[in-house]
């Protein structure tokens, strides 16, 4: 019983360091851009040629700059639907280190742009990523960490899933 709680308690140690990092680090990249960029930017930094740039835009939509009215209360309610369905996942989930390191990707992420939307209204946005004139959207790194923890998930349900086949048989 000790044991489990001990576990179960480093468990949720490792959890919340790592959300709180992600927001910590996030925020301060954000602060960091914005006092070094203005709108509009203009000289962005070429890390690799035009491969990567680091540049500023002011996200006033959602997901790739989608906008339109109203929708900002629609993703204050679809944010908090997505944290309690991931903290419910979390709880219900078998342990696996994957994938309470993706949760706390997901949710860290999730909470960096949230804070930026209340606070700021906007998300603020620095990476930009692209080959031969063709680019990704900008993002941060709440996205990054987001898309970072979808795919940690995917690859743990995945080798769950075939751990438990060979269990089978």
């Amino acid at each position: 019983m000790i044991h489990k709680t001990l576990k179960l308690s480093t468990r949720r140690v490792r959890f919340a360091l790592i959300v709180i990092c992600v927001v910590l680090l996030d925020q301060w990249t954000k602060v960091l851009t914005r006092s070094h960029f203005s709108i509009p930017v203009r000289n962005p930094i070429h890390l690799l040629g035009d491969n990567l740039i680091i540049t500023r835009v002011e996200n006033h939509g959602v997901a790739f700059g989608i906008h339109f009215p109203g929708i900002h209360i629609i993703s204050y309610l679809g944010f908090i639907v997505i944290i309690l369905y991931l903290f419910y996942q979390y709880r219900r989930e078998a342990y696996s280190l994957l994938n309470d390191i993706a949760f706390s990707l997901i949710i860290g992420g999730a909470l960096g742009n949230f804070y930026d939307r209340l606070f700021r209204g906007t998300v603020t946005d620095m990476i930009q990523m692209g080959i031969s004139g063709y680019y990704w959207p900008v993002y941060n790194i709440a996205d990054s960490a987001i898309t970072i923890g979808v795919l940690l998930f995917i690859l743990g349900t995945f080798l769950q899933n075939r751990q438990i086949k060979h269990a089978d048989g």
